[in-house]
């Protein structure tokens, strides 16, 4: 839940901080994977995101958030997403289209965390940045 809300937020020196605690014992976790792919990606550095992203869906395959957060990556830096298109008409058959009509996801529901209330949008890293200094 921690790692969801901190990503969701834009807490990034945080998600790194719960991130480097879990690493000691779940090292080789999809969702250790998928806590560092967001923060190398909102951190400049996409291409290890997306091999990190892709490192969690090979540990959980059958998670469609995983795939549809790997779309919209691929699509923000243009690049191709025929593989993507290949495998998930060979795991699911299903359409890369047909994937891409839902949003993607946020952190709660790549995790699986299912929460009653609404989640509200992220705030910016400035402002972010601004209530931890008070």
């Amino acid at each position: 839940m921690s790692v969801a809300a901190h990503i969701h937020l834009g807490e990034w020196q945080a998600v790194h901080n719960v991130l480097e605690n879990l690493t000691s014992t779940w090292y080789r976790h999809w969702a250790v994977a998928y806590g560092l792919a967001e923060y190398k990606y909102h951190n400049g550095a996409p291409d290890t995101a997306i091999e990190l992203l892709v490192e969690a869906i090979g540990m959980r395959p059958y998670a469609l958030p995983l795939y549809r957060k790997l779309a919209a990556w691929l699509d923000e830096q243009q690049l191709d997403k025929s593989a993507l298109a290949a495998l998930l008409q060979e795991q699911f058959g299903l359409t890369l289209a047909a994937l891409e009509v839902s949003a993607p996801p946020n952190a709660f529901e790549v995790l699986g965390i299912s929460l009653d209330l609404p989640v509200a949008e992220p705030r910016s890293e400035e402002h972010t940045s601004e209530l931890q200094s008070h």
